[in-house]
Parts: structure tokens; C-alpha cells; sequence
């Protein structure tokens, strides 16, 4: 008989043990595996089992931003109307994500969003790469804010990062007149299908960049503070008349905020480098 109270008992544990992990990611900490499918997590969306990952992994909740004024989870439906993509390669929503495809023979695949514009304050992403194949030179992808009138070949822009997959550093920048740039470049682990979250702040007074929840620069010079209206874009960018990957650019979600919450912490941190750019045209 004592055999009948067995089952009982180690199904009590197992579900404790399974409440208690549940817990865990809710309320914060790292993880270096990937959740089961059974609990209920998209396996396209989680990282790689050796990625360590800290929740909450975006600064809005770390810097306590508020609720979006704009925003896609792409959660529902297809492609949302206010998606404006390019003639060449395909945009199109894959398990949740929006998803820039560019194919070998593409130079250039992007999508930007039509329906939010802002001079100033606070945009968001989370971010990843994936290669199908290995023939050909790799796409560099761009999460950037592009203005909304007078383009200008990209003079305007400012890129919250940029990279290429396995790459050992992401860039971004503010590029000012006479193709100078306030750049940055940070060390950090860009394999393959790993996610990463990319955000920015922009004030009468400031620029400040963030990674994976942490500022890495602020920016306060005043030609970097031009006042331009932005919108949203993800760009992969190859080679004219090279051969390149099939590469993925996924977003798990983007979001803008306003300003009318204070950052919950201090933002100070170094100002960006000083350079210049070739002329993207």
C-alpha cells in the first residue's frame, strides 16, 4: 500500500519545480538554456542554449519608460498596412517576428513604418541575424532611425547598431554635416540567431545609446542635435553585384516612447568617437 502514495508525491514536486522555474524568469536573474517547448515559448524567439540571457532584457523596463506610444509585437495577423518595404528581397511577418529576407543576388532589403514619426525620444528593438546558407560575402544589418523628409542619401541617419553575424562588435552612430560621425563600437557576442536588444534616447539636449538594457554612450554635442523627424527602419545592405548569404534580419518587437517619464537611472556615459563616413551614394 505505501507504493499507491508515490505517484501523488513526485507529481507535487515536479509541478513545484516547474512553478518555482516559471518564477524565476518572471522576477528576473540569467539563463543560460533554452525553456521547453511545452512551456509555452516559440522556439524561434528563445536564444541559443549557451546564451546567456538577463531579464528583463529591454530598458523601458529597466529605465521605467512607460507604456509605448507606438509600437508592433507582430503578434497578430500578417504584415501590418504601415510596413513600407523595399522592391528587392521580402518583408513578411515568420513566428511572431518581422522578417527582412535578402536573398545572394540582393543588394539592399529594408522595411520602415509609416505610421510614427518623432523628433525626440525613445526607440527600441530587439534584434537578431540568421544565415541559410555560407556561399557568398554576409549582409550588414542596420537598425536605424531615418529622417522623414530629406533623406539625403543617409547623411541624416542615425543607426542604433549595425553588424554582420558572428562579427565581434556592433557599431552605431550619428552622422552630422560634412560626413562626420559620432560613432561607437562595442565588443559583444553576435552569433548566429542570437538575440539582442538595441534602444536610443533623443532630447533637445542629449543622444544616448543603450545595449542589452545597459548605456554605453551619451551624446551632448550640440551639431549631433539636429532636431530632424524620424522614423523607424531595418536595413540589410550587401555588396553591388556581389554574391552574398541568404540571411534573415528578425525583429522580436520595436517600440517608441515619449519622454514624459524621467529615466528611472542615470544615463551619464561617455560621449561617442569622432570620424567619418563614405558616402553611402
Amino acid at each position: 500500500m505505501p507504493h499507491a502514495f508515490r505517484r501523488p508525491v513526485v507529481l507535487l514536486a515536479a509541478v513545484s519545480l516547474v512553478a518555482s522555474a516559471l518564477f524565476a524568469a518572471s522576477a528576473g536573474g540569467s539563463s543560460n538554456a533554452a525553456p521547453a517547448a511545452g512551456a509555452g515559448v516559440r522556439l524561434d524567439h528563445i536564444p541559443a542554449p549557451n546564451q546567456t540571457v538577463v531579464y528583463p532584457t529591454n530598458a523601458g523596463t529597466v529605465f521605467r519608460w512607460g507604456v509605448p506610444k507606438w509600437g508592433d509585437e507582430f503578434e497578430i495577423g500578417g504584415l501590418r498596412k504601415d510596413w513600407v518595404q523595399s522592391k528587392e528581397g521580402r518583408v513578411k511577418t515568420q513566428s511572431g517576428m518581422l522578417t527582412v529576407i535578402a536573398t545572394g543576388k540582393n543588394d539592399r532589403v529594408t522595411a520602415s513604418a509609416n505610421s510614427v514619426k518623432a523628433r525626440y525620444g525613445r526607440w527600441e528593438a530587439r534584434v537578431r541575424i540568421r544565415e541559410t546558407n555560407h556561399n557568398g560575402r554576409r549582409y550588414r544589418a542596420y537598425w536605424e532611425l531615418i529622417p522623414t523628409k530629406d533623406f539625403q542619401c543617409g547623411a541624416k541617419n542615425i543607426v542604433l547598431a549595425s553588424y554582420r553575424s558572428q562579427d565581434r562588435r556592433v557599431t552605431g552612430a550619428v552622422r552630422v554635416p560634412k560626413k562626420t560621425q559620432y560613432s561607437y563600437s562595442k565588443r559583444m557576442a553576435l552569433h548566429q540567431g542570437w538575440f539582442h536588444t538595441y534602444a536610443i534616447e533623443i532630447t533637445k539636449d542629449h543622444i544616448t545609446w543603450f545595449v542589452d538594457t545597459k548605456v554605453i554612450h551619451t551624446e551632448r554635442r550640440d551639431d549631433a542635435l539636429r532636431g530632424f523627424e524620424y522614423r523607424p527602419r531595418f536595413r540589410l545592405q550587401g555588396a553591388k553585384g556581389e554574391k552574398h548569404r541568404t540571411t534573415w534580419m528578425q525583429m522580436d518587437w520595436v517600440r517608441h516612447y515619449d519622454l514624459s517619464r524621467p529615466n528611472a537611472k542615470s544615463i551619464k556615459a561617455p560621449p561617442m568617437k569622432k570620424g567619418v563616413y563614405k558616402d553611402p551614394c
